[in-house]
């Protein structure tokens, strides 16, 4: 009686197939593509269990394929996943979606929305996402924001991965990894435009300096440190150990982010004339150690892996740049003028605060208008 049982279950089970083209699987008396099903699995498996029960529609102590996030198929093909957190009563149910995205997503090749911002997702992009047919700067489309992703991420998504919580991840780097150094200048400020003692009491000395950020976004107080080679030299603020050194950090940077920043130094009048006084400027972030997996901070992050860049003056002549160098060439001339009226015109485009607004805002008002090109261009006549 068995036997017959079982026969008639197969040939059943055998009649629904045929109902299914080749490489769908019938679910639910529904076809399926059964390499995206299998995605979808994948996904249940890299998560261990961690993922929210509330998406156990049937009840069944089980996570089904059909069941993970919110889903939308054609002809059999998933077209939408979303795994965004689900609100009830006003209240956030994280849906914890956790490991790493499968190595096959590419498989996906209907997809038109892939959510999954706010779950636990670990380890490394695969490079093959780039296949999918998306536009991953439309976060109603694509959004991996708030997971534990790690770095490097493949190029088309860089500068759309948005924040990844990574601090305590097993990533071998963290986000902040393509902080680095675009611009460092020097110029005098109220002077005579020489590199003097501070005794002198001919006008201010300044480094004026970039930080930028080709990553993604760096969450973990993104900063710069300046050192000299020099005994004598002495700087104002920052956080530095010694008089040699500066630093100093802001809370994050976003993306494609740059920060500037203008740095007053002094130079004791024991320094003789002559001397060449070298900086080094590097990116850092707060608590980065070259290794850190015999860090006892629990707060260790690697530090950024660009090189740092050196400015080197001598005591008694001529600093690199001035007030009104908007393109940073040593000279002010009409391509600075050019420069700041772009800046003034495209001022939305630009970061407010990066080494070109400072270097231009003539009268000190925190706003770049034409007063501050007029002023250019009187400076250029006196001059």
């Amino acid at each position: 009686m068995n036997r017959i049982y079982f026969i008639l279950i197969f040939i059943f089970s055998l009649a629904i197939n045929q109902d299914c083209e080749t490489g769908f699987i019938p679910i639910n008396e529904q076809c399926y593509f059964e390499q995206d099903i299998n995605i979808l699995d994948t996904f249940i498996e890299n998560s261990n269990g961690s993922i929210n029960m509330i998406l156990d529609i049937n009840n069944n102590g089980i996570i089904e394929p059909l069941e993970l996030c919110d889903q939308g198929w054609e002809n059999g093909r998933i077209v939408l996943f979303d795994c965004y957190p689900i609100i009830i009563n006003g209240n956030y149910n994280w849906l914890d979606v956790s490991g790493e995205i499968p190595n096959n997503i590419t498989d996906w090749e209907y997809i038109e929305v892939f959510i999954m911002s706010y779950n636990d997702l670990s380890g490394l992009i695969p490079d093959s996402i780039c296949e999918l047919d998306l536009d991953f700067s439309d976060n109603s489309i694509f959004d991996l924001n708030g997971n534990a992703l790690c770095p490097p991420y493949p190029t088309c998504i860089e500068t759309y991965i948005n924040n990844q919580d990574t601090m305590f991840s097993d990533c071998e780097l963290n986000v902040c990894y393509n902080l680095g150094i675009s611009d460092f200048i020097s110029y005098e400020l109220n002077g005579d435009n020489l590199v003097n003692p501070y005794d002198d009491l001919n006008g201010t000395g300044y480094l004026g300096i970039n930080l930028f950020n080709n990553g993604p976004a760096c969450p973990y107080y993104p900063g710069i440190r300046i050192q000299s080679n020099t005994e004598g030299v002495s700087f104002y603020g920052g956080t530095g150990t010694d008089i040699l050194e500066f630093e100093t950090w802001w809370y994050a940077i976003e993306s494609q982010g740059v920060y500037g920043l203008n740095i007053p130094f002094e130079i004791s009048p024991f320094i003789p004339e002559g001397t060449p006084i070298t900086f080094t400027a590097e990116a850092v972030t707060l608590h980065c150690e070259e290794d850190c997996s015999e860090s006892d901070d629990p707060y260790c992050n690697m530090c950024p892996i660009t090189d740092p860049i050196t400015l080197t003056l001598t005591v008694g002549s001529s600093f690199t740049n001035a007030l009104g160098d908007a393109n940073f060439d040593g000279q002010i001339d009409v391509l600075d003028v050019i420069e700041l009226v772009s800046y003034v015109l495209n001022i939305g485009d630009y970061y407010s605060w990066d080494l070109v607004f400072l270097m231009t805002d003539l009268n000190f008002d925190y706003n770049l208008n034409i007063q501050d090109i007029i002023l250019l261009v009187n400076i250029i006549l006196d001059s």
